[in-house]
């Protein structure tokens, strides 16, 4: 009853190696100079494959906040016109694993029009809000991709975040609001002006027209 106990596995992993390599050996045709090297390097293959799955259902993109909670997770919630916008290609510090990974860091700078929510802003004020985005993975790697919206230069948009003074984050991933309903009815109106005059020009000319035809009957 006691025999070959000194090499029972002493851990779950232990268990698993001894499994799955019994198993390679079923797969692999015997070869004496070759089969072990086979069988290591699948089975390395295979644990890495069992790694990287566990790493992804840990580190996962993060899921949208839903509008109720955003409100309650913001410090600061505010709307404004967005003055300028620049970034930069930066190391990044959010994803640790071994390889080459880069952000790309959002500086925007929005003068406050609307207060929801919070202290120490004003009406007027100027902020600047940090945003970003992964850009370089290499190699790939499942995990936090950043803000899911970055507005351009004049643009509108409501703003959810969290910060001191008037260095702010927005809420991660969803944040920020962009609302260009307004900026497209302005243009809209702008594009319909002319032909509105043009159109208005040309019944003018219609009158005289008319007219003259008339004196000559």
């Amino acid at each position: 009853p006691n025999q070959n106990r000194r090499g029972a596995p002493s851990s779950r992993w232990q268990a698993f190696d001894v499994r799955l390599k019994r198993t390679l050996r079923i797969w692999i045709p015997k070869c004496p100079s070759r089969m072990k090297a086979t069988s290591n390097r699948l089975f390395a293959i295979i644990a890495a494959g069992v790694f990287a799955l566990g790493i992804s259902a840990t580190w996962g993109a993060k899921a949208p906040i839903s509008a109720e909670n955003r409100k309650k997770e913001a410090s600061n919630i505010v709307t404004g016109k967005v003055v300028s916008v620049t970034s930069k290609i930066q190391k990044s510090t959010i994803e640790k694993a071994k390889g080459i990974h880069r952000d790309k860091i959002f500086s925007i700078k929005v003068k406050v029009e609307k207060i929801a929510k919070g202290k120490g802003i004003k009406k007027g004020d100027e902020i600047l809000v940090v945003a970003w985005k992964a850009h370089t993975r290499i190699p790939p790697l499942p995990g936090l991709q950043g803000h899911g919206s970055i507005p351009k230069e004049g643009d509108a948009a409501t703003f959810y975040l969290k910060g001191i003074r008037k260095l702010f984050e927005p809420l991660m991933p969803n944040g920020i609001d962009i609302d260009n309903q307004a900026k497209k009815k302005v243009e809209q109106d702008g594009a319909d002006q002319p032909a509105t005059a043009v159109e208005s020009k040309a019944e003018g000319e219609e009158k005289p027209k008319t007219e003259s035809d008339g004196r000559s009957q």
